[in-house]
């Protein structure tokens, strides 16, 4: 597993053109995309020689918001800001979507807030990162049985949820 993050400093923004991502873009469940910056091509191309995101990597966030992590299923470009490392996995020996359920679990989580807490611009460096200890099944097929019991059950929470907001608001009503 590499991991590489993304440029140094701020590029120039612009209304519309390519999605240039920050911490609070990436969330455990979802792309939070509603604030997005962009950035022109120009800058994308270039910034793509340093780290080029793509399906099947993982991105984990190691400063502002630091030890969140998000396998990127993302079919448009898209680039990510220095807080961001893109993780790129030997695909072979894990699967993107269980090393991200790996890393936001509370065991995880509490080494990536340890490591930043050491640190002295409260950043999660790509050295520390790679110093998270996680249980990693032998095969991936056993990996795939884990996420798809976890996606299951994260669905049945999320329904169970919208069913209690809907509930809420017809007892407001």
């Amino acid at each position: 597993t590499a991991a590489i993050d993304g440029p140094h400093f701020s590029p120039e923004y612009h209304d519309a053109g390519i999605p240039f991502l920050s911490a609070r873009n990436v969330k455990p469940d979802r792309w939070s995309l509603d604030d997005v910056k962009f950035i022109n091509e120009v800058d994308y191309h270039q910034f793509c020689k340093r780290v080029k995101p793509e399906v099947g990597d993982v991105l984990y966030t190691k400063g502002g918001t630091t030890g969140v992590a998000r396998a990127v299923n993302l079919t448009l470009p898209f680039q990510v800001w220095v807080h961001i490392a893109v993780l790129k996995l030997n695909r072979t020996r894990i699967n993107p979507e269980y090393l991200a359920f790996c890393l936001n679990s509370p065991r995880c989580y509490e080494q990536s807030q340890l490591f930043t807490r050491g640190a002295t611009n409260q950043d999660l460096g790509l050295g520390r990162m790679k110093e998270i200890e996680l249980p990693v099944p032998s095969t991936l097929e056993e990996q795939a049985r884990i996420v798809g019991s976890l996606n299951t059950r994260l669905s049945d929470f999320s329904n169970a949820v919208t069913r209690l907001e809907r509930q809420i608001t017809l007892l407001r009503e």
